[in-house]
């Protein structure tokens, strides 16, 4: 029989960092979608995401896949970043 053993410990997006570098395109073109959704939703696990830092991302994979698809991911970020704006405006 085997026994299992609990181990607790925090994992930060520095964790990550190095490991994200070296996926796909395809991959950090998921999470960047999947991240900005999380943004739009407000989501509990994105409340320290910010649009800037994902459009940075999706702006790194557009060299690396220049496809109408991350374009257009460009550009709705884009957009919601106008809206963020002008909201903290008022």
């Amino acid at each position: 029989m085997y026994e299992a053993d609990e181990i607790q410990f925090g994992i930060t997006r520095q964790d990550f960092r190095n490991h994200f570098r070296r996926c796909t395109p395809q991959f950090k073109l998921a999470a960047g979608a999947a991240e900005f959704a999380e943004i739009l939703g407000k989501s509990y696990w994105a409340k320290d995401s910010r649009l800037a830092d994902v459009l940075e991302l999706v702006d790194d994979i557009y060299d690396e896949m220049k496809t109408p698809e991350v374009l257009e991911l460009m550009s709705l970020i884009s957009q919601a970043r106008r809206l963020e704006d002008q909201l903290a405006e008022k």
